[in-house]
């Protein structure tokens, strides 16, 4: 699955395919902005502020800034409260947009790879969630699909890798490569 995510490039997707997963994220932050007024959303946000950390990324419907996981798992839950999302692979879009849109706020990804990593994710999510559904009634989907999604993400955004990705001034897709 690695390697078929690396391998689709944003020459190679064509133009239907990447204004569609334009649509997904732009539904997706839709969704979340629907749910950030939500008391237990706005809990969630409290504390995971009390947490503490770098400010890599937005949460929806807030000024406030979070470590990259922390915003992702905000602006997720914010968008699941109200189940307005699409329902491609197990919700795709969202256990795929929000964590991209952290990651590329993190690293400062452009809108193509922003895009190139949503394509990527939602293909191998749907793949995965393809190949198991009628065999995981017992389990959450949404929950046994999404740890599909780190490894596609990571692949396709850049990541700086030789004194600390989050420092460093160079970029490339395989930081545990680079040492």
């Amino acid at each position: 699955m690695a390697t078929y995510a690396d391998g689709i490039q944003w020459q190679r997707i064509p133009e239907q395919v990447r204004h569609q997963a334009s649509l997904n994220i732009l539904d997706t932050i839709g969704c979340m902005a629907s749910g950030a007024t939500d008391v237990d959303a706005q809990r969630l946000l409290r504390v995971e502020a009390a947490r503490g950390g770098h400010a890599q990324a937005t949460v929806i419907g807030s000024a406030m800034r979070l470590p990259m996981d922390a915003a992702a798992r905000v602006n997720a839950y914010m968008g699941d409260i109200y189940e307005l999302n699409d329902l491609i692979g197990g919700h795709a879009s969202m256990a795929v947009v929000t964590p991209s849109l952290a990651l590329a706020a993190a690293i400062g990804a452009s809108g193509r790879e922003r895009v190139e990593a949503v394509v990527a994710g939602v293909e191998v999510v749907c793949r995965v969630h393809g190949g198991f559904y009628a065999h995981q009634k017992p389990f959450t989907e949404t929950g046994t699909v999404q740890c599909t999604i780190a490894p596609p993400l990571a692949l396709r955004l850049p990541r700086p890798s030789c004194c600390g990705w989050m420092k460093c001034r160079r970029r490339t897709r395989w930081p545990w490569l680079a040492h």
